[in-house]
């Protein structure tokens, strides 16, 4: 059998696509700065979303290979969205 590697794939809206969520942690956040008169206020936020997976492969690149294709046609919109992957490098089982 195969050894699992664990993976996080870090899912975030491109940068030339509207991020109305990014926008209302800007607005909430600044809010509750005013409210507590602090110095300084937030300028920007991207909202993204991370995903962790045990992917049973022979290696680390095959895993890493595998989980392209699952970013590329399951988890992330190519239209709006971009990712990275990253394996863990030590294998387990």
């Amino acid at each position: 059998m195969s050894p699992r590697f664990d993976a996080r794939v870090y899912i975030t809206i491109k940068r030339e696509v509207a991020d109305p969520q990014g926008q209302a942690v800007v607005e909430a956040v600044n809010h509750w700065l005013e409210s507590q008169s602090a110095a300084g206020s937030l300028a920007k936020a991207r909202v993204g979303k991370v995903v962790e997976l045990s992917v049973v492969a022979p290696d680390a690149a095959a895993a890493e290979a595998l989980l392209t294709k699952v970013a590329d046609r399951v988890l992330a919109n190519p239209n709006t969205e971009e990712y990275e992957i990253r394996v863990d490098g030590a294998a387990r089982g």
